[in-house]
């Protein structure tokens, strides 16, 4: 929640919902929750997961997770059958089915350059978990949206570090590449 600060136990939520309404699909938006925490829509089992790009340093391009299994029922029951693009694009070719119009190349650029962001700050997130861990000082996962990090990474195609403000535990950063 924006305004309180709560993060829901998601797959409970999902739990409870599959145990009440055994067809019912699960969509989040993740908006709030994506620049703060580690995205895991597998261990969650929802079927879409969707926040904007822009919130976690990224374009203006919103980003949409679809579970293998919602696309097949929405394909296979005929419902999105051509999808919202043209009839003539091969219906088993879901990404582009979904894709209307031509390419935001500038976003496109923008996702592959938060991709190499958010894998430097997983890695300078891994680093001084490493050292704080040899040192003794021990670390504690992130609990509440108060408790950020401020790391520091080599920028790209430079040996000196840029810091990089972001969340506590970013090592979970994967769900850009999954």
């Amino acid at each position: 929640s924006n305004i309180f600060g709560e993060v829901l136990d998601l797959a409970s939520v999902v739990q409870l919902v599959r145990r009440r309404a055994h067809h019912a699909r699960v969509v989040v938006d993740g908006v709030a929750y994506a620049p703060h925490r580690a995205i895991d829509v597998r261990a969650w089992g929802v079927d879409f997961y969707v926040f904007s790009n822009y919130k976690v340093w990224g374009p203006h391009v919103a980003t949409m997770y679809l579970s293998h299994e919602a696309a097949h029922e929405l394909y296979s029951s005929g419902a999105m059958q051509n999808g919202p693009n043209h009839s003539f694009v091969d219906p088993k070719d879901v990404p582009y089915k979904m894709e209307l119009g031509g390419v935001n190349h500038e976003g496109c650029a923008g996702i592959l350059g938060l991709q190499a962001y958010l894998r430097a700050l997983a890695a300078a997130w891994q680093q001084q978990q490493q050292q704080q861990h040899a040192s003794g000082e021990g670390s504690q996962p992130c609990h509440s949206p108060e408790e950020h990090s401020t790391l520091a990474a080599p920028a790209p195609g430079s040996e000196s570090a840029a810091p990089l403000g972001g969340p506590a535990d970013p090592s979970q950063a994967a769900w850009l590449t999954a």
